[in-house]
């Protein structure tokens, strides 16, 4: 459950998605590819329920396994924003992006 409460000043301009990664402290959170995002998401301001499918391509697939812990970041992006170019979560800022940090403003 995503809270947009805080989110709504970017309400007409991004959607809230939520990307997935496993926790693997051998790699730099930000360059992990093994990373899969969700739908997008509008922000209405208040909680946005968001499920996060593994598609059957995806390298995520080749590490996540019963019990793996996993490490979720809200993200915002541009609403006509081509999502097929994030890779990893460094690539959210290159594309006019957001990384929701919790205890920070976006």
């Amino acid at each position: 459950m995503v809270d947009t409460s805080k989110l709504i000043g970017f309400k007409g301009k991004f959607h809230v998605f939520l990307a997935c990664q496993i926790i693997d402290p051998t790699i730099d959170t930000l360059e992990d590819t093994r990373i899969v995002l969700s739908s997008p998401f509008n922000i209405d301001g208040g909680g946005v329920q968001i499920v996060v499918p593994y598609p059957q391509e995806s390298s995520i697939r080749t590490v996540a396994k019963l019990g793996t812990a996993t490490k979720l970041t809200v993200v915002l992006l541009p609403k006509d924003q081509d999502v097929s170019k994030i890779k990893r979560l460094s690539d959210v800022p290159k594309e006019g992006g957001i990384l929701v940090i919790p205890g920070t403003r976006p």
